[in-house]
């Protein structure tokens, strides 16, 4: 048998796997719903740097022991729901196009992951405060390089690497102690409060930072009066979120719920999701926007249901094994909690 897991990282995984797929629902709206921009903003105000953040708290053992089989499966990975995502645009939306090492929608996480693991095995030989604010340096100006881009992922893996690299050098006891203390979850509560609060009634304003919170846009994609204030930008939007990540680790609660064993399976949940994700788009978006209207403000509410269904239907105990045997033969690749975020 394996290591007990702590139910407390597999309820987070779970509820930002969540997130992510209402996230992914959310952005068919963006364009003519203010209301899906609210969701949007408020989702990834956090989601991805909590995901990533977790994923390199949970890698140390791949990393320090350089398990490069363990690493290579996050190719795998990518290959597969590159495979499965190119399926889905050809059944529902009769696209051909498919580019190996480009990238710009769901399959660019498990490519980054790929990538992370070997920067880091390289990396972590220096001085790690070094190379957390040497990784946050050139995030901050490759901003201004329109070079990087969705080839090999390039930019979304220079912008969410200190993220990363900061979980992998994090200490989980000594992170979670103080984020658990009963006037912490009170600020936590507060702050996200405050987060929900901003987008609602900032939202017109808040959605011209979109190209900031994707990771994957240079600072020329913004309106003229936000390039000018690119790296300020980007260097507030990684406090703002390791504070968010922070907050939402001191309010995940710490028992099982029925829920909690599909955090240790959010791999198969993120390479699933994807055809479910243009199933959506293709069959079922029309039949509720119809009746509703883009204005409504029942879009999001409906939408929240849809989402965790998805997720649910994702994420069953006999995916498994198949995905275990995909990844790594012999090995679980599964079994470091958060390592697949």
């Amino acid at each position: 048998m394996g290591a007990k897991r702590t139910p407390l990282w597999d309820n987070l995984k779970f509820m930002l796997i969540f997130l992510v797929v209402l996230g992914h629902l959310a952005d068919y709206y963006t364009p003519e719903s203010r209301y899906m921009r609210m969701m949007f903003l408020f989702i990834y105000s956090f989601h991805m740097p909590a995901f990533i953040f977790i994923s390199g708290m949970f890698c140390k053992k791949t990393v320090n022991n350089k398990n490069y089989q363990r690493i290579f499966s996050y190719f795998v990975l990518y290959v597969l729901i590159k495979i499965i995502h190119w399926l889905a645009r050809y059944i529902f939306n009769k696209e051909t196009a498919f580019s190996l090492l480009s990238e710009s929608g769901i399959p660019w996480y498990a490519f980054a992951l790929f990538a992370f693991s070997l920067m880091t095995i390289f990396l972590k030989k220096f001085n790690p405060k070094y190379v957390l604010v040497f990784s946050v340096i050139v995030a901050l100006f490759s901003g201004y390089d329109n070079g990087l881009g969705d080839k090999l992922m390039l930019m979304r893996i220079v912008n969410f690497y200190p993220f990363f690299f900061a979980g992998y050098i994090a200490d989980k006891e000594k992170l979670v102690v103080p984020l658990k203390k009963k006037p912490v979850k009170i600020i936590a509560a507060a702050v996200m409060t405050a987060l929900l609060l901003l987008v609602i009634f900032k939202e017109k304003k808040l959605y011209d930072l979109r190209p900031l919170l994707t990771g994957k846009n240079s600072y020329m994609t913004m309106k003229d009066y936000l390039m000018r204030r690119g790296i300020l930008l980007r260097l507030a939007y990684y406090a703002v979120s390791s504070l968010l990540v922070c907050c939402l680790i001191s309010l995940t609660p710490e028992r099982e719920f029925f829920f909690t064993p599909m955090g240790a399976r959010t791999v198969q949940a993120y390479a699933v999701h994807c055809f479910l994700i243009k199933a959506y788009g293709a069959l079922i978006s029309r039949h509720i926007t119809g009746p509703l209207g883009m204005g409504s403000i029942w879009l999001p509410l409906i939408l929240i249901p849809i989402a965790l269904v998805i997720t649910l239907i994702c994420s069953p105990k006999i995916f498994e094994k198949p995905f275990n045997f995909l990844l790594s033969p012999g090995v679980n690749p599964q079994q470091e909690a958060g390592e697949n975020g």
